[in-house]
This record gives C-alpha cells, sequence and structure tokens, in this order.
C-alpha cells in the first residue's frame, strides 16, 4: 500500500536543516576563530614572560655593575684624599717663598748668618714643580746641627742632594754649611689632609751641646769624664754627702766629683763601686763577634791622700762636673 508524501513538511524539513547547517558552520568558523585568537594571545603572553625575564636578569646585571661602579667610585675617591695628602706632605702646604722666608728667620734665631741663598727651576715631573736650593750658612758648629735637624725634620719632604761642612774662613770658632736641596711644589693651594689629627706632635728638637770643631780638650770639658780615657784619670781623695759616698777625680789639672752609676771613661764606661780609695768602672767591649763587660779599678795616686780619710761635702758640686765650674 503506497504511502502518500508530504511534501510541505518535506520543504519546511529541509529548510530548517539547511539553516541549522548554516548555524553550524557559522558557528564553527567562530569557535575555531576564537581559539585562533586565544593561541595567539598564549604566545604573546609567552613572549611577554621571556620578556619579562630577560629584563630581570639585565635588570640585576646592571644592579650589580652598579654596586662595583659604586665601590670604584668610593676607592676613586679615597685614592683622590690619598693623593691630595701625598701632594700637601711634599709641600707641606707652603710655596717656596714661604720655606725660604721660614728657615730664615729660624736660622737668624739660633745667630746663623745667611751668605747665599739660590732656587734654581727644575723640570716638572708629572705634576710636581721642583726647585734646587741653594744655601750657604756660617755660624757656630751646635747651633748649625739644630737649626738643621730641626728643618730637615719637618714634614714637607726634602731631597738633600749634597752638604758640605768646612771651617769658616777667616778661621775662627764658625763652621760653614753648604748644601742643595730639592724641593717639590704642587702649585696650588691645597687643603690640610684630616690624617694630619692622627698623627703625633713632634717633640722639641734638643739643643746640640757638642761641638765638633772645637778643641779636644774643650770638648772634653763639656762631656765631663764620659769620655776621657781611664789612663789619663787619677783618683785624689773621697768625699760623703748625705751618707752617700763620692769619688774626686782629677784629670787635666781639673778635679770632679763622681758617683755611683755615672758615666766614666771611654767605651760605656760605668761607676759600679766606690770604697774610700778606690773606683770600679765597668766597660763593654766588642771582642769576638761579641760584647764583654771588663772591671778597671782607680785607686788613690799617694799614700798621703789616704790619711786625709772621707770629706764631708758642704757645697754640693755637681756629679761628674768640674769643682771650678759651679
Amino acid at each position: 500500500m503506497a504511502l502518500p508524501l508530504d511534501w510541505s513538511a518535506l520543504a519546511t524539513l529541509h529548510g530548517a536543516l539547511r539553516a541549522g547547517l548554516a548555524i553550524g558552520l557559522v558557528l564553527s568558523i567562530a569557535l575555531g576563530g576564537y581559539w585562533a585568537r586565544l593561541y595567539g594571545l598564549q604566545a604573546d603572553i609567552d613572549q611577554a614572560h621571556l620578556e619579562a625575564n630577560e629584563l630581570g636578569q639585565r635588570q640585576a646585571q646592571v644592579g650589580i655593575r652598579m654596586q662595583r661602579l659604586a665601590e670604584e667610585r668610593r676607592h676613586l675617591e679615597q685614592a683622590q684624599v690619598r693623593l691630595q695628602d701625598i701632594r700637601w706632605r711634599l709641600a707641606a702646604g707652603e710655596e717656596v717663598g714661604d720655606l725660604v722666608e721660614r728657615l730664615t728667620l729660624a736660622a737668624h734665631e739660633h745667630g746663623l748668618l745667611f751668605e747665599q741663598i739660590g732656587v734654581t727651576p727644575q723640570a716638572p715631573a708629572d705634576e710636581y714643580r721642583r726647585a734646587l736650593l741653594q744655601l750657604r750658612v756660617r755660624g757656630a758648629y751646635p747651633a748649625l746641627r739644630t737649626w738643621l735637624e730641626e728643618w730637615l725634620a719637618q714634614r714637607r719632604v726634602l731631597r738633600v742632594r749634597t752638604l758640605v761642612l768646612a771651617p769658616a774662613v777667616p778661621a775662627g770658632r764658625h763652621v760653614e754649611a753648604q748644601f742643595e736641596v730639592e724641593l717639590f711644589d704642587p702649585g696650588e693651594d691645597i687643603p690640610v689632609p684630616r690624617s694630619l689629627a692622627h698623627e703625633p706632635a713632634r717633640g722639641v728638637t734638643q739643643a746640640v751641646a757638642r761641638d765638633l770643631f772645637a778643641p779636644w780638650s774643650e770638648q772634653q770639658l763639656g762631656l765631663g769624664l764620659a769620655q776621657v780615657p781611664l789612663e789619663q784619670i787619677e783618683m785624689v781623695g773621697s768625699l760623703l754627702q748625705g751618707g752617700r759616698r763620692h769619688a774626686l777625680l782629677a784629670s787635666a789639672g781639673r778635679l770632679y766629683r763622681v758617683g755611683l752609676g755615672d758615666r766614666l771613661g771611654r767605651h760605656e764606661g760605668r761607676v759600679v763601686a766606690l770604697e774610700e780609695r778606690h773606683v770600679q768602672v765597668r766597660k763593654r767591649l766588642y771582642v769576638g763577634d761579641a760584647w764583654q763587660e771588663r772591671s778597671r779599678t782607680l785607686s788613690l795616686r799617694n799614700v798621703a791622700a789616704q790619711g786625709r780619710g772621707d770629706v764631708e761635702d758642704k757645697d754640693g758640686v755637681g756629679a761628674g762636673l768640674a769643682v771650678g765650674d759651679r
């Protein structure tokens, strides 16, 4: 039995199918574009993460370089401070003219006389200007040596090229010193370095008492009996002062009083024992590659002196000094 066909229903079903297919196609295209867009965004995000990591690494490297740069800058500042310190010490913060004026005033205070002062510029070295100072000074040897020790012991760097000492002409008690000193001048005003505040102050220079150009006999008077050979010393008596014994010694026609522990004779001789008629002296000699101590005894020179016995000292003569020098 044949069934009748509903063409209108088929037509309606065919239209709905086509619409569904069209909608499905549109949805598929939209969904594919959406997934493609999401994939591109994910790739961009991954690329952004990579770039952020690279930027982070570069930033870390830049931070390390900045730290090194800051440390190097700090070292550079410290080096500049040390350089300024050294430059100040080379010239002690003064020019050549100021130095010449100061040393001449100091020399006049010691009674010295300048016979020649000359300053000759030298070829510059690095950042420093050099000058050669030529001096000829005349005066007593103790004053000259004290003045030189004070001047050469200052903070300024002074390079002594030549130094000649000779008796002054015409002959007398004065000597003449000729010397050349190389000076450094930075050529600018440099502030006083702070490091000087941590340095101990320089002590006062002791005046020189010994004159190398004086006669030998006069030198011995200034030194007492510290450098007189024991063969030239005689014991002539002894005395008591407040219960303490002293010996009376004679040398070169002068009388000296010596106590226990005083220097006597050469080779670091020292009085180690005192008796009424004897003085024991101990000295140090370098024999056989070693220091050795030896003793020597001085006795009264005659029997008559022994009868005088001890003498009570009422005058208080200084130990080791000639009695006639009070």
